[in-house]
């Protein structure tokens, strides 16, 4: 580094040198930031992951609120898969084996078995341990085989004895975290077209201290071809297994990633899933399988991979690398004619360095070369063009106009030759003879789209090993760049053929036929990012964009637009092009899906430990989710404890009213309620949920809250009430054409006042009629008294959180002054509201509101004695209730919820 930093002291000197240094530093930062000064000045190793403990305690905490919220979410699952947890043990270390039992007991998930088949452990004590995990727990089924068999027959047997229609797979010394089987059947509820689910994974050393994750991306067929990156967790369908003829002996130590690539083979991408979570701990020790048969392992895996080409007759052959495996792709005897095309402006010495490379280096025959010459005008350049243009497989266009990247592209493409076109920078310089052999062989494959090569700056460091999507300062795209000819990088990653969602033009293949499909390069990005642009246009139409680190050349940088490329213009133009792309992709360059949102997007591979991006995804966790189109459904929520003697009237009254989706939270409840919702929950479109307390507050906010964002989107209006009180439209009709006309006036949100009826000195019997406390009417110029305290919601865009259940659910109408349009994405009520304790008392006019709110404590209470004053309030005696306008609703009422009437 001081010999680096003394050789630019040097060149600073010279004020023309300082004035290019700037400009290019300038440059540099802009597309990869301050991290790109430092790579160029001592280079980069891969980012390593430290803190990995304070990122687990800011990240994974499970704490009483977020165990509760899972359980809540485990109840709303529309078809909870049983799932079946296979386990072969053999000579097991005894306390890790208990741990790893352990991790499945305490799943916050309740719907799985274990099943254990012990492959003739000579050890009595595991044994007997298995013995007593069996009897304790139905849910634990252990087969004892009486032969040693080996690890895949031994799963087998495990596999024989499961019923889910999921199976995930637990070595016996390792563990899962207690959200894992929630995270997999979460995963498989939402998307009933999944056959195939992985977890991100982490070790774990001999005194459980975890270290090394692996955070995945998703779904990446050709990564898989160079590393099981299933692995752990992994989660099938039963019957998938089943299809495939489960596990098969002779491929132990890799007979997982043989499963898997039997399973791939029969499977779209799409029912391919990835959770991005740590949900499996790898124990790492020296008595591990894995480590005892490392090579072994390895020579199974290369097995099973070259028996997975044959079946589906691909001309490859797999072998084992350091960092994994590679697949080398065979080209027929007559191999695909290949059209380079170089746009070039003067800069001779890049262009002859390029040319020259690609002619002397490249093993690979059947290809022409096409040179674009924008306007060059030097003397030796004009030469040199001439010169070249005299070989065989070598032409030279010339074009004018201004500089446009992709249409000098495009023209060239509409006049090569070649089945397979590829661009490439005249920056270039050749390292591997059999580049093109590498990426044409890549190329011609089913559903490949760009292929791009591993770029390395002059002095051997990582210039381009793929794009991710949202990385670097612009958070538009940037390339993975920095590491060391000596790194393997993350999961050895930077020696391993994979897909990325874009790779650089500065060095890219594609099938003319491909390319054409797309439209080419978009002329409205002439400079910067058509690439990438161009490669997410193959990802939207069904192809896959690969890296291969098997074809490497240097790349200079910036030589293609020529001396003036750091001029103010240059960077007008970069501006334009980052607005493009914005306006075009949108939220798609937010997350990479082939890069973990766990990770930083500013330093590749490294852990993302901040609290922004840590806050911005639990926003995005937040944001509800809404159907496009509406479903005219009416939803009740509510929480309830102990209402047996009055659930069913209270269920068939609402469903009478027009309410078709019921939402129950149950919170401690110990009678036969539950017992009841169960059996009519079919027949009344029954949801039950198991509310827990928490601390530091209310159960009923924390369901409400949970109901507003997960479910919400069922339905077009969501009534919160108590599950003693009743929601009916005037003169008994049903209430959805009443919401209708609210929805005409562009109302979103309301509370509907309706006559309270009932006391304990009028009701002797449980009928179900609501029974208030409090007693006062409203103002005489309200012209309504007493109401069920009960609100309405309607889906509206953004997270409604409530502080108070009840905040606008009392002696309310809505707001003349507040009418909200649908689309409004907060709730009317301003939050001052919710320090008040007036919830019972809101009332329609702003003047009247002003007044009472200046106040804390319950209209009911002494401390409202100022409010009274204030002619706000008139109080009413306990049993000065029944006046006529309650006694209007009473009979009616209890006619309309009798069970006969509903029946008939």
């Amino acid at each position: 580094m001081i010999n680096k930093l003394g050789f630019i002291l040097k060149k600073l000197r010279n004020s023309r040198n300082f004035s290019k240094l700037a400009l290019r530093a300038l440059e540099i930062m802009r597309a990869e930031g301050l991290n790109g000064i430092r790579i160029r000045l001592i280079g980069a190793d891969e980012a390593p992951i430290s803190g990995y403990q304070e990122w687990i305690n800011l990240h994974e905490k499970l704490d009483l609120e977020s165990k509760a919220l899972i359980k809540l979410k485990i109840d709303c699952l529309n078809c909870p898969p049983l799932l079946s947890v296979l386990m072969p043990t053999c000579e097991s270390n005894i306390a890790w084996l208990r741990e790893a039992i352990d991790s499945v007991q305490k799943q916050l998930y309740p719907y799985w078995e274990l099943c254990i088949a012990d492959d003739a452990s000579s050890s009595p004590e595991v044994k007997s341990l298995l013995s007593q995990f069996s009897q304790d727990d139905s849910r634990i089924k252990v087969v004892f085989c009486k032969d040693r068999q080996g690890i895949s027959e031994a799963t087998n047997v495990a596999l024989g004895m499961a019923n889910g229609q999921w199976i995930a797979l637990l070595d016996h010394d390792d563990w899962i975290s207690e959200d894992a089987l929630y995270q997999i059947a979460a995963a498989a509820d939402a998307n009933k077209n999944l056959s195939l689910i992985y977890s991100d994974e982490d070790r774990i050393d001999p005194d459980g201290l975890r270290f090394g994750p692996y955070f995945k991306g998703g779904w990446s067929p050709d990564l898989f071809y160079s590393q099981n990156f299933i692995s752990h967790l992994g989660a099938y369908k039963k019957d998938l297994v089943v299809q495939v003829g489960g596990f098969r002996v002779g491929f132990e130590g890799s007979q997982d990633y043989d499963l898997a690539l039997r399973c791939i083979e029969i499977l779209e991408d799409n029912q391919i899933h990835h959770v991005p979570r740590v949900l499996y701990h790898w124990r790492s020790h020296e008595n591990s399988f894995s480590h005892q048969h490392s090579d072994m392992a390895k020579i199974a895996a290369v097995k099973a991979l070259n028996e997975h080409l044959a079946r589906r007759l691909i001309n490859a052959q797999a072998i084992s690398v350091d960092a994994g495996y590679r697949v080398i792709y065979g080209l027929a005897s007559e191999k695909p004619l290949v059209s380079l095309i170089i746009p070039t402006h003067n800069r001779v010495d890049l262009l002859r360095r390029a040319v020259s490379s690609i002619l002397e280096k490249t093993t690979y025959s059947n290809y022409e070369l096409i040179i674009i010459d924008h306007r060059s005008d030097e003397a030796e350049t004009l030469l040199y063009l001439d010169e070249i243009s005299s070989i065989d497989n070598v032409r030279v266009m010339h074009v004018e106009g201004g500089f446009n990247f992709s249409a000098f592209n495009n023209q060239a493409v509409n006049v090569a030759n070649g089945s397979i076109v590829g661009l490439l920078n005249n920056d270039i310089e050749v390292i591997s003879p059999d580049w093109l052999d590498e990426m044409v062989g890549l190329t011609i494959q089913d559903g490949a789209g760009a292929v791009g090569a591993r770029l390395w700056y002059p002095n051997d460091t990582l210039q381009h090993g793929g794009v991710i999507l949202g990385y670097g300062p612009s958070r538009i795209a940037g390339h993975i760049h920095g590491m060391r000819r000596d790194n393997q990088g993350y999961f050895g990653r930077a020696e391993l053929i994979q897909n990325f969602s874009a790779v650089t033009a500065a060095c890219l293949l594609v099938k003319k036929s491909v390319y054409l499909e797309a439209n080419g390069l978009d002329e409205n990005l002439p400079v910067d990012y058509n690439d990438v642009d161009f490669c997410l246009r193959l990802i939207k139409l069904g192809y896959r964009n690969i890296w291969t680190p098997y074809a490497e050349l240097y790349h200079y940088e910036h030589g293609t637009t020529g001396r003036g490329a750091l001029s103010a213009q240059r960077h007008s133009q970069l501006s334009k092009d980052m607005s493009y792309m914005r306006n075009r992709w949108g939220d798609y360059l937010i997350q990479d899906p082939l890069y973990s949102p766990n990770l930083d997007l500013d330093v590749v591979f490294r852990l993302s430990s901040t609290r922004e991006r840590l806050e911005n995804q639990k926003t995005l966790c937040k944001t509800r989710r809404f159907s496009a189109a509406k479903n005219g459904r009416l939803g009740v929520c509510a929480i309830i404890r102990n209402r047996a003697q009055w659930i069913e009237e209270w269920i068939s009254f609402h469903h009478l009213v027009g309410f078709a989706n019921f939402y129950i939270g149950l919170h401690k409840c110990s009678d036969s309620t539950e017992e009841f919702l169960i059996q009519v929950s079919k027949k009344f479109n029954i949801k039950i949920f198991h509310v827990e307390d928490r601390v530091g507050g209310s159960p009923q906010t924390f369901f409400y809250n949970f109901i507003q964002n997960e479910v919400a989107h069922e339905v077009d209006w969501m009534a919160f009430i108590d599950g003693d009180e009743f929601l009916f439209a005037p003169e008994q009709k049903a209430i959805g054409p009443v919401l209708d006309e609210f929805l005409q006036k562009n109302v979103y949100a309301l509370a509907i006042h309706w006559a309270c009826f009932g006391s304990s000195n009028f009701v002797t019997e449980p009928s179900g009629l609501i029974i208030e406390n409090y007693r006062h009417r409203a103002p005489d110029d309200f012209p309504v008294n007493k109401h069920i305290k009960s609100v309405v919601y309607q889906r509206v865009p953004g997270f409604i959180s409530f502080n108070n259940p009840h905040l606008v659910s009392a002696d309310f109408q809505v707001f003349d002054e507040i009418l909200r349009p649908i689309n409004t994405p907060i709730s009317p009520y301003e939050p001052s509201f919710t320090s008040l304790r007036i919830n019972h008392y809101l009332c329609q006019s702003r003047e009247y509101f002003d007044k009472v709110k200046k106040f804390s404590g319950n209209a009911d209470n002494d401390s409202s004695d100022e409010i009274k004053k204030e002619g706000c309030w008139i109080g009413h005696d306990r049993n000065d209730l029944l006046d006529h306008s309650v006694e209007s609703y009473v009979h009616p009422v209890k006619n309309l919820i009798h069970r006969e009437a509903v029946e008939k």
